[in-house]
């Protein structure tokens, strides 16, 4: 369960970030390589990003991604 919430924080702050930006998804495809349909289906919660899309992302929105050692049950 706590992986869902992960995700979820995680997909929110790409969206927030997103929002912050004040880009069209147009100007965001083109600067991230992330195609316009794919992003607006993310923008609106319909999808998840894959990995490889939500570091491209990142790197065009000023956010990274750090692998974090697992926590214990």
């Amino acid at each position: 369960m706590a992986k869902q919430s992960t995700n979820g924080e995680f997909s929110q702050a790409i969206r927030q970030a997103i929002a912050e930006l004040g880009e069209t998804l147009n100007e965001l495809s083109r600067r991230s390589g992330v195609a316009v349909p794919q992003l607006s289906r993310f923008v609106k919660g319909e999808r998840n990003l894959s990995l490889p899309s939500a570091e491209k992302l990142c790197r065009v929105l000023g956010l990274s991604l750090a692998k974090t050692k697992p926590t214990k049950k």
